[in-house]
């Protein structure tokens, strides 16, 4: 078996998409968004998590988030439905 040679050609490109883009460089992200509001109240922005595995102390299974985009001021709300986001 000493002399039995492979033949590369012969042999599958073994890497798949996820390999190659894990390998590739990334550009790495700015430390501050380039189109901020200018004024408090310009812009605002927010997020609804839930339901949660636990509820809180108080029985709450979902958190409405709020944030303004100039200030940074957030402010977080507990609700036991989804549906009281409405109100």
């Amino acid at each position: 078996m000493s002399g039995l040679q492979v033949d590369k050609l012969l042999i599958p490109f073994l890497s798949c998409n996820a390999c190659i883009q894990e390998k590739t460089v990334h550009k790495s992200f700015l430390q501050e968004a380039q189109n901020r509001s200018k004024a408090p109240g310009e812009c605002q922005m927010s997020d609804i998590f839930g339901p949660t595995c636990i509820q809180s102390i108080g029985g709450f299974k979902y958190f409405i988030f709020f944030m303004d985009d100039m200030a940074r001021y957030s402010h977080v709300l507990f609700l036991w439905e989804k549906g009281e986001v409405v109100d």
